[in-house]
C-alpha cells in the first residue's frame, strides 16, 4: 500500500519560503519590554510567574549589591583571616 502522506516536491518549496515563526508585533515589543523591565516581556506573554520570579530575583540581586556597597571582593591566597576579612 502506497503511504499517503508523501512529501510533494511543490510544498516543499512553498513552505521554505514561509518563516517558521512569524514575525507579529508582540515577537518585537515583548524583547524590548524585557530589556526595559526585568521579567516584563514574560508578564507581557501572560508568563506571570516566571516573570514575576525573574523582576524579584533581578531587584534582589540589584539590592544585595548596594547592600554591598558595589564593591567587588576578589579572593585572596594569603592568611585565612584576610580572606575572610577579619
Amino acid at each position: 500500500m502506497a503511504n499517503p502522506t508523501t512529501d510533494n516536491p511543490k510544498d516543499k518549496s512553498k513552505n521554505a519560503a514561509e518563516p517558521e515563526y512569524p514575525l507579529t508585533t508582540m515577537a518585537v515589543i515583548a524583547p524590548i519590554v524585557g530589556w526595559l523591565i526585568p521579567g516584563g516581556g514574560h508578564i507581557l506573554l501572560k508568563r506571570y510567574g516566571r516573570g514575576v520570579l525573574l523582576m524579584i530575583s533581578v531587584v534582589a540581586m540589584f539590592v544585595i549589591g548596594l547592600g554591598m556597597q558595589g564593591r567587588i571582593y576578589q579572593p585572596n591566597g594569603g592568611d585565612i583571616l584576610d580572606m575572610l576579612a577579619l
